[in-house]
């Protein structure tokens, strides 16, 4: 009898350790997908502020002013064609600025797409530009698609739009790696410096790429995490072939 009722108690309680458990995690999920959702609403608002970026495949001189207006921290839109990378682009004081912050400033595990602190837009040969690899596909959710060799018989390209010109790439480079400072490397020393920087990126893809002189101009590296391990991201690089 008395086994019984201690047996009774003990159930009673995993069942009720189990309810808590459901909970706390039901709970966890939905904080997790209301962010992914409001984050999505800021980004889809936003979009209807450059209208001609997807029919004219350029920024006009009063969409790029409204978006600055907007965030002082602005610096371009980009966009990758197959995949959901459409983006304004900030860049903060450090590189943990827009880590956890959307476009408006609101605290949001989404956070933004955002370029390298110590980038030079104008001077630096390597646009380094991060995004988190979201669940719901969203930020850099989607560039794991270029994980695929077959998504390249649909584009190879990565657009960014600045105010008065869009410069387009060409994917020349695709793989993972438990990414270093080296990695994300934009200032180099010399033109060998810089060489041995593509010759490495060409090494570790995935893929060959059909791409020359590369070393002869500017590249962007787009790099998100893996979420294999802390340490792997996914980096891509692409070559500037016109402006």
């Amino acid at each position: 009898m008395k086994k019984g009722l201690i047996a009774n108690i003990v159930r009673k309680v995993l069942i009720c350790i189990c309810m808590a458990i459901f909970l706390i995690s039901a709970y966890q999920l939905y904080k997790i997908f209301t962010e992914y959702n409001k984050n999505s609403s800021v980004y889809e608002e936003i979009k209807d502020v450059v209208p001609t970026i997807k029919t004219e495949n350029y920024i006009t001189k009063e969409e790029f002013e409204n978006l600055k207006s907007q965030n002082g921290d602005f610096n371009f839109w980009i966009r990758v064609p197959e995949t959901e990378i459409d983006y304004p682009v900030v860049q903060g004081i450090d590189n943990d600025e827009y880590l956890y912050k959307n476009f408006k400033g609101e605290s949001n595990k989404g956070g933004s797409i955002f370029l390298d602190a110590s980038n030079n837009i104008e001077e630096d040969k390597n646009l380094v530009v991060y995004g988190h690899n979201m669940r719901d596909g969203s930020m850099f959710g989607t560039l794991r698609r270029l994980k695929n060799h077959e998504y390249f018989d649909k584009n190879n390209k990565i657009y960014i739009y600045l105010e008065d010109k869009t410069l387009e790439y060409e994917i020349f480079s695709v793989y993972t790696e438990d990414a270093t400072l080296e990695s994300y490397k934009n200032k180099f020393n010399n033109d060998e410096d810089y060489s041995n920087y593509i010759n490495e990126a060409l090494s570790k893809s995935f893929f060959s790429f059909d791409v020359k002189d590369i070393d002869k101009g500017k590249i962007i590296t787009l790099t998100t995490c893996t979420n294999v391990t802390e340490e792997e991201r996914l980096i891509v690089h692409g070559k500037l072939i016109g402006s």
